[in-house]
């Protein structure tokens, strides 16, 4: 569904998956989404007038996460198929797929300029740089599953969310033990990270948002 987040009216609904939605990814004018399914697809769609402009297939179990580069043309999707896949969004076409893998992503983030990104499999969190297809770190701490990731524009600030009820800030640029936000009273199953890494918002089991 797309809103108008400043009045919260309703102006149209996208519908063409053939099974449930696990994510969506919106470019920074508000102008492309792109949403991903246990179909074992991801749709991109014309926000302005509701219809999907292409089909993009490749991964062989179901969708679980997606972020689309604010700019719209490139998008880093998770499965259950073990992958995580970089896709030219503008015609389709898988760009990278990693694999270095032993469980399915969850969550995926990715910076401003889309050489970064920051996925999550069971309880850890690997960022990659894409361009050169190197892990640059593996994050641990948390002792429960990943449920949501958020990376900094600039690719250097990580925060990570968690059904051990926490959330972890990590610096990537230094050596200091991450951050701990322990506010909420039940699992988080989602976060949001401001472009300069200043602010986030996570979402809980215990009802609320922070």
């Amino acid at each position: 569904k797309v809103w108008e987040a400043q009045t919260g009216r309703e102006l149209r609904t996208l519908v063409g998956h053939t099974n449930g939605l696990s994510g969506v990814g919106l470019s920074a004018g508000g102008t492309i989404a792109i949403s991903s399914s246990s179909d074992e697809t991801l749709r991109v769609w014309d926000v302005e007038n509701g219809t999907a402009l292409r089909t993009l297939e490749g991964h062989s179990g179901a969708i679980h996460c997606v972020a689309l580069r604010p700019d719209g043309h490139l998008a880093v999707s998770g499965s259950e198929d073990y992958t995580m896949k970089v896709w030219d969004v503008d015609d389709g076409h898988i760009l990278l797929s990693l694999s270095d893998k032993s469980s399915s992503t969850r969550c995926v983030a990715l910076s401003t300029d889309g050489r970064r990104a920051a996925c999550a499999s069971q309880h850890i969190v690997e960022v990659w740089d894409l361009a050169s297809v190197n892990k640059i770190s593996t994050l641990k701490g948390h002792s429960s599953a990943v449920m949501g990731v958020g990376m900094s524009g600039d690719g250097r600030v990580v925060v990570s969310a968690s059904a051990d009820g926490k959330l972890k800030l990590w610096d990537l640029e230094s050596l200091r033990e991450p951050r701990t936000l322990d506010d909420h009273k039940g699992r988080v199953n989602g976060v949001a990270l401001s472009e300069d890494g200043q602010l986030a918002a996570s979402a809980s089991d215990d009802n609320s948002v922070k």
